[in-house]
């Protein structure tokens, strides 16, 4: 198009009336929705002018040009409204036609090198601004302020419609051309396949909690709808996805996600996931919605956890449980399926069977271990007794840890072996503590129902009689539900009234309650078939107790 002087003239003269910052971008007027002073209508290119505004660009005092006076552009005689040809250049056009004002052209003004000249009118949207320019956008909003878009961001940005852009992804808290965050989301380019990826909403929520970019590695799809499994929505990593559906929003990474994928993702038999990873120490666990599966990563290996093994391990805690991590992968066993764990064994076999790993550690008895059960004149020293750590199957159903205090040698020997067939069978124990917990004394032991051998005292109810239990080649066991009738005829622990020895001396059925020796249960036959005489044939019984001569 030839530019004529007449055409000049009229450009020069809308630059210069362009060139000042409207009033309500200075704050020396109401925001638009508001009359101005003049009364007439509100600064035009900026849409929606004309309603309430819930921020406005801050002005910037750079833009606001001085229009007292008659204006005059540089090269022109004063007072003259007519420029030379050589005065007015396509930048002039542009900012004449587009104007830059406010928080926008604060930072427009630091970033003119990058993203050139204004090629449209500033836009209102979200409750914010933002400009196009020949190479990228400038946004702005209260609480966020300016920010630049450039290259792989800015054309991805641009490519969506306002309800993503402004709702779902919201504006940017910082400039960028190939990684930016925005107030509800991101958008990443990934060099890799050449192209950016936008994450957004709760995903992007989940994405940012299981660690971002340095965990999950860079977006590899845009979020996309899942292929089955229940999963509804997912977005992809290098290494890891996120996926929502009407359950919850959920991360799988690292090996669970390897392990995941390799099977098929939310198309393979464990489908979609139904928590985040669980730490737990160096052991991670994560559920799947089918066929109660948990996929378990402990020692460098993915261990799963299924059917009716993988519903017990989630009922019981999974890895924070009393079983604590697999060992290994579950297997077919006679009548169903087992599956091996630290401290036991799940065995389902038309109902579930807990077989304890006793774990036993034993060292000699230490001074400290006997601080109050053993005393000088006492037969057996510490030094000549073993102190044995192990899980037991407690009244509570959970594995527990006990320790025990008993003659080093054969007695020793026949107590673990005895133990071991009983945590095997899930025989219960109430507790097993070391007889110093109670500063040894034996009817508070029989009132709590403690499980113990070592014990240098006196027979209870006998004051004048040493105990076996002094050369600790005796064992006493659930003393509560396994009463004991002294020499004098009287009961221990004593009745309480409604359940003590009163009742567990007539009770002495397996059907009565938990841990009661009845000559048949697995404990009794355990310590008998190793030589050791149950109290319970003596003319006054002692239920509880076990004694090797």
């Amino acid at each position: 198009m030839r530019i004529t002087p007449r055409l000049l003239a009229v450009l020069s003269v809308v630059a210069l009336i362009g060139s000042a910052t409207p009033a309500w971008a200075g704050g020396s007027a109401p925001a638009p929705g508001g009359a101005s002073p003049s009364g007439s209508a509100s600064s035009p290119g900026v849409p929606g002018s004309g309603a309430p505004s819930p921020s406005v660009p801050p002005t910037a005092s750079a833009s606001t040009a001085t229009t007292s006076g008659s204006p005059t552009v540089s090269g022109a005689p004063s007072g003259s409204t007519t420029p030379s040809s050589a005065s007015v250049t396509p930048k002039v056009a542009a900012q004449a036609a587009y104007p830059v004002t406010g928080a926008i052209g604060v930072k427009w003004q630091s970033v003119k090198g990058t993203v050139g000249e204004p090629t449209g009118a500033m836009q209102r949207a979200g409750g914010g601004y933002w400009q196009r320019f020949e190479h990228g956008v400038i946004t702005y909003i209260g609480g966020a302020g300016a920010h630049a878009l450039t290259g792989a961001v800015e054309a991805k940005w641009s490519a969506q419609t306002d309800a993503v852009r402004f709702t779902w992804l919201g504006f940017p808290i910082a400039d960028g051309g190939d990684d930016v965050t925005f107030q509800k989301g991101r958008i990443i380019r990934n060099p890799g396949r050449d192209a950016t990826y936008m994450i957004g909403g709760s995903i992007y929520r989940t994405f940012v909690g299981a660690g971002a970019v340095p965990v999950m590695g860079l977006p590899i799809s845009d979020e996309a709808n899942g292929r089955g499994g229940g999963v509804k929505r997912i977005s992809r990593f290098e290494k890891g996805a996120v996926t929502w559906d009407s359950a919850g929003t959920y991360a799988v990474v690292g090996r669970i996600y390897s392990t995941w994928s390799a099977a098929g993702a939310e198309l393979s038999s464990y489908g979609a996931p139904r928590s985040n990873q669980i730490k737990n120490g160096g052991v991670y666990d994560q559920r799947f919605a089918n066929r109660n599966s948990v996929l378990t990563y402990v020692n460098g290996q993915v261990i799963p956890e299924t059917g009716a093994v993988g519903a017990e391990y989630i009922r019981r805690g999974m890895s924070k449980s009393d079983l604590k991590y697999p060992l290994a992968p579950m297997r077919a066993v006679s009548g169903g399926y087992q599956q091996n764990f630290y401290n036991g064994n799940i065995k389902y076999a038309g109902g579930i069977k807990i077989i304890v790993n006793t774990r036993m550690t034993s060292h000699t008895t230490t001074a400290s271990e006997t601080r109050y059960t053993y005393r000088s004149g006492c037969p057996v020293a510490p030094s000549a007794l073993t102190t044995t750590e192990m899980n037991f199957y407690g009244y509570n159903g959970k594995v527990q840890r006990g320790v025990i205090i008993t003659r080093s040698g054969v007695t020793t020997t026949r107590v673990q072996q005895s133990f071991t067939a009983a945590a095997q069978a899930a025989w219960p124990i109430k507790m097993m503590y070391n007889p110093d917990h109670f500063k040894g004394d034996d009817p508070t032991m029989l009132a709590y129902g403690n499980t113990s051998a070592f014990n240098c005292r006196k027979v209870t109810g006998s004051p004048y009689s040493t105990s076996p239990h002094s050369y600790g080649t005796a064992i006493d066991i659930n003393d509560f539900e396994n009463p004991y009738q002294d020499s004098n005829g009287k009961w221990w622990p004593v009745d309480n009234g409604s359940n003590g020895a009163a009742y567990w001396r007539t009770h002495r059925s397996a059907y009565a309650g938990k841990g009661v020796l009845t000559g048949s249960d697995v404990m009794t036959k355990a310590l008998t078939s190793r030589g050791a005489f149950w109290g319970a044939r003596w003319s006054n019984p002692d239920y509880q107790h076990f004694q090797w001569n």
